[in-house]
């Protein structure tokens, strides 16, 4: 976005991409040192900073900022004063076993820990071929209904008992066009559909 706003609309990612793609060919690879510098030579010199706080370093990409260019709002996460019932774990492989590698607030309180291989829900063991049969059930539970789960942590099998709970819904990642938006912002983001 930001080669777009410097060339006006008429210059993007792409065609820089297309000049390095034409001096490098498929069969000469680029300095990797050197790379931020070849590109910012390619497109502006305004780019480096991008890559130097958002690429190199750890500084969010200010998204608000870039959408407001083309007439987009663009708004990270939205309360929208509904309830839902929750409980979030995430699961991963360690080995053979299903491990949780992630969990809300609403898990951590029942004495789920991130590291804990599960074995069992609601009192049926729980394995690579049933996991989805076994949380099937976890869906149609209402907000304080309990159910068991059974984990193995640090050689000790573990039964503890949880509940969903009611949380606010949050919407994530909004995208909206801005109806004010100015005829440059337009044409900015026109420029910038046709450069995908």
């Amino acid at each position: 976005m930001k080669i777009l706003e410097l060339s006006g609309g008429t210059r993007g990612l792409r065609e820089t991409i297309l000049d390095l793609a034409n001096d490098y060919g498929p069969d000469t690879s680029f300095v990797e040192r050197t790379f931020f510098d070849e590109f910012a030579e390619r497109s502006y010199p305004a780019v480096l900073p991008i890559f130097e706080d958002h690429v190199r370093g750890t500084e969010t990409l200010p998204m608000a900022e870039y959408y407001a260019k083309i007439g987009i709002e663009y708004v990270p996460a939205v309360n929208t004063g509904e309830q839902v019932t929750a409980f979030g774990l995430q699961l991963g492989l360690d080995g053979t076993n299903l491990a949780i590698i992630g969990r809300d607030e609403i898990a951590a309180s029942c004495g789920l820990e991130v590291g804990d291989h599960l074995i069992g829900f609601n009192g049926m063991e729980v394995t690579l071929q049933t996991v989805q049969q076994a949380f099937a059930g976890l869906g149609t539970l209402g907000a304080g209904e309990e159910f068991t789960i059974k984990v193995r942590r640090s050689g000790e099998e573990r039964e503890l008992t949880c509940a969903k709970r009611l949380v606010d819904r949050i919407e994530r990642h909004i995208f909206r066009v801005d109806p004010d938006a100015t005829p440059e912002q337009v044409a900015l983001r026109r420029a910038w559909m046709k450069n995908f």
